[in-house]
């Protein structure tokens, strides 16, 4: 020991100072060497000495220094070191809550576990729905898809094929339909599923392929002679249009009753040949024609029928005029009718043999009386005594 240490210590054990204390100070053992230097200083020495520069407040997280103090920013609260942000609403951003002295920026759950937003906490099974997976439905736990309710009152998950659910009902196609406002212009919901429905449409419309549209069928009165329509507004009408013949009998017996088909028109055309009373109320007596028409007045045999009909057989040109004349049978004499009626001969039935009427036609030249031998060749007879021409 040196002379200067020796009288350090005889001075603080005058002073009251510990042993063990001096005793380290001056071996120069831990803070002992400090305090030996301070009781050694003179006051001139320690005031000399210059103070120390305070360290500024760091804090952890986002926290602020406020009157030297860590806080969190207003509307934050202290979670540990952190700041959470409860002031939003729950699911939604930046919205935070406090999970073991951390923020968890979703839902904490368990021992330091944050299912983090937006993916949904499970509390059926405590768990954090994943994936695609990330609907919580009930005791079902995580679902894929929709959640149901069951019949039961609990739910199921709606999964593959069945995607979708309606309010109080269980999970159904995603094509279904939950109440007919989905369904589109005549169709309703019908077993979950969008069908045409012809109680939407008016009248004798019908739905299809949920548009209303017009049906004749639906105006059937069961009448083959009317036309069956059914009109844009749903109204049906069943105006007049023949199908058939029959169809146009209007209850004449001397008419021919046809119908046109194609136009749904009848025509009504007159016939006296289609009944014996079609003519009557003639005093004239028989007044039907070939052409089934019937006349007022009527030309007698071997009258004159240039300007009237006959009233039965036919009009002969025999060169002096027009003369009405029947059709002799077979077998009539030919000489006793040719003396009041010319061209008698030409007038039979068939042809002319040895001045009688007969089936078999013989060919008479020129000259030969025609009642005599037979029918003309020229098929012209003339003269006083008919000869052939």
């Amino acid at each position: 020991m040196d002379n200067r240490r020796f009288d350090s210590l005889v001075k603080g054990l005058a002073a009251g100072a510990s042993r063990r204390t001096l005793i380290k100070g001056v071996l120069g053992l831990g803070g002992g060497v400090a305090l030996g230097g301070t009781l050694l200083e003179s006051g001139t020495e320690a005031a000399a000495r210059p103070t120390p520069t305070p360290k500024p407040v760091r804090c952890p997280g986002n926290q602020i220094v406020v009157n030297g103090q860590c806080t969190c920013p207003a509307g934050l609260s202290a979670c540990g070191p952190d700041c959470c942000n409860t002031s939003v609403p729950k699911g939604t951003q930046p919205y935070s809550e406090c999970c073991d002295n951390a923020c968890c920026f979703g839902h904490c759950y368990g021992e330091e576990l944050c299912c983090p937003w937006p993916r949904v906490f499970c509390e059926v099974n405590q768990e954090c729905c994943s994936g695609e997976q990330n609907q919580c439905c009930g005791s079902e736990g995580c679902c894929a898809t929709a959640c149901c309710p069951a019949a039961d009152g609990s739910a199921l998950c709606c999964e593959g094929d069945t995607p979708k659910c309606c309010a109080g009902d269980t999970c159904i196609p995603e094509s279904g339909c939950c109440s007919d406002e989905e369904c589109p212009g005549c169709q309703t919901c019908q077993g979950h599923i969008c069908v045409d429905d012809n109680t939407q449409c008016a009248g004798c419309l019908d739905c299809a392929n949920a548009q209303c549209v017009t049906n004749n069928a639906n105006c059937a009165d069961g009448n083959a002679c009317t036309q069956d329509i059914c009109a844009t507004d749903g109204n049906c009408s069943n105006p007049f249009y023949c199908s058939s013949d029959s169809c146009c009998d209007d209850g004449n017996a001397c008419t021919h009753n046809v119908c046109d088909t194609g136009s749904g028109v009848c025509s009504y055309n007159f016939d006296c040949r289609l009944g014996s009373g079609c003519c009557n109320g003639n005093p004239a007596g028989p007044d039907c024609n070939s052409a089934g028409q019937c006349f007022t007045n009527c030309s007698d045999i071997g009258e004159s029928c240039s300007s009237r009909p006959c009233c039965s057989g036919d009009c002969w040109d025999v060169g002096a005029g027009d003369i009405c004349f029947v059709c002799f049978p077979d077998g009539t004499p030919c000489l006793a009718l040719s003396a009041t009626i010319p061209d008698a001969c030409s007038h039979c039935c068939n042809e002319v043999l040895a001045g009688f009427c007969s089936p078999v036609a013989i060919c008479a030249p020129e000259g030969v009386p025609c009642f005599a031998d037979a029918m003309c060749c020229s098929d012209s007879c003339t003269g006083f005594i008919p000869t052939c021409d």
